[in-house]
């Protein structure tokens, strides 16, 4: 079954209209949902090693780095989740240099190259991060064993374009509303996921490991004063945390605004769930689309045995942003289709079904 995507210049929007749903020879990675200690991951199975360790991992938008947790980690963090242990491997080639992660993340190891199985398909010779060392308690809030990373350039994506398993270096993500899965596609995209028209924008020059996009605007209905990127901001998918990541500066501003509450260490804030409907919907604004959402679409809601619930912001501030860039976490996600053109440096929105 082809897909044909036709690309029209219309009133400064850039949009892919589908006759098909489905690239021919799109590869499809399922996803689970899982929430767990207040925080939110989409995870699916990928194979580490021949003959392959299995390993619930995340797929990384933001990023071109893969890792998983080695069996060399003697951490208890490490230790309570599956390891990939290099010893089990015929096609394990040691690498050597040192791995660790950025922004605080607090983890590092050394770099390996083995064969690597992501839905279905083998390629060999990846290059990815053994995490032999975790000397913080943010590791213990993850259900995952690694990470997949998914940027816009030497990614797993392009070995699998280069080995002709997939049409393009296409992929599109759909994350269900909870407590549906979701959906990685690769080589394409799957129009059933979507319900409008695509939108496309062009990737900004300096996007080298990140989708990032120009937004216009970033706007709360009926608060003028808290448009967020007034001369237009920095826009990027992450798919590998529930929040909108701001700088803290504009993530205070938001938060006691919606009246929220901080607790916790990670700069979490508490929200009243009773008056959720009263709060301003939010609205980013990509190549002229405006996408809107409700109180009840940017805040992550953890759910308790004895039918407790309690609402977190969707907004966390962290260190290394500036006030000009927002990324958007899964829950835009979860209203939004999200499709990445690594060939042509396009990154696309859509109504998710």
């Amino acid at each position: 079954m082809l897909r044909v995507l036709v690309v029209v210049a219309s009133l400064g929007l850039l949009e892919a209209q589908t006759t098909e749903p489905v690239t021919t020879n799109v590869l499809i990675q399922p996803l689970d949902n899982i929430k767990t200690r207040g925080t939110q991951a989409f995870v699916g199975a990928i194979g580490v090693g021949t003959p392959p360790q299995m390993m619930p991992v995340t797929f990384d938008t933001t990023s071109d780095v893969s890792y998983v947790v080695s069996a060399n980690c003697t951490a208890p963090v490490c230790a309570a989740r599956p390891q990939y242990d290099a010893a089990l491997s015929s096609t394990y080639q040691a690498d050597g240099k040192p791995f660790e992660l950025p922004f605080g993340q607090n983890v590092s190891g050394a770099l390996s190259q083995d064969s690597v199985t992501v839905a279905g398909i083998t390629v060999n010779n990846i290059t990815f991060g053994e995490i032999t060392s975790v000397w913080s308690d943010w590791y213990n809030n993850l259900p995952q064993s690694g990470v997949v990373g998914l940027g816009p350039a030497d990614s797993v994506l392009d070995v699998l374009a280069a080995e002709g398993h997939i049409p393009g270096r296409q992929f599109g993500l759909w994350l269900g509303r909870d407590p549906a899965g979701g959906e990685l596609t690769l080589g394409g995209l799957n129009g059933r996921r979507f319900s409008s028209t695509l939108t496309w924008a062009e990737l900004l020059p300096t996007a080298k490991r990140q989708w990032t996009v120009t937004a216009e605007q970033v706007t709360f209905e009926g608060r003028p004063e808290l448009g967020l990127c007034p001369d237009g901001c920095s826009v990027a998918p992450i798919s590998t945390t529930p929040f909108f990541l701001l700088s803290n500066t504009n993530a205070d501003a938001v938060n006691a605004m919606l009246g929220g509450t901080a607790f916790g260490a990670a700069g979490a804030v508490a929200l009243d769930c009773r008056t959720l409907h009263k709060l301003p919907s939010i609205t980013i604004s990509v190549q002229g689309r405006a996408m809107p959402l409700s109180p009840l679409e940017y805040t992550f809601h953890l759910l308790f045995p004895n039918h407790m619930q309690m609402c977190i912001s969707g907004f966390l501030g962290v260190s290394h942003l500036d006030n000009s860039t927002m990324m958007l976490g899964t829950l835009f996600m979860q209203k939004y289709y999200t499709a990445y053109d690594a060939e042509n440096g396009l990154l696309g929105f859509a109504d998710s079904v």
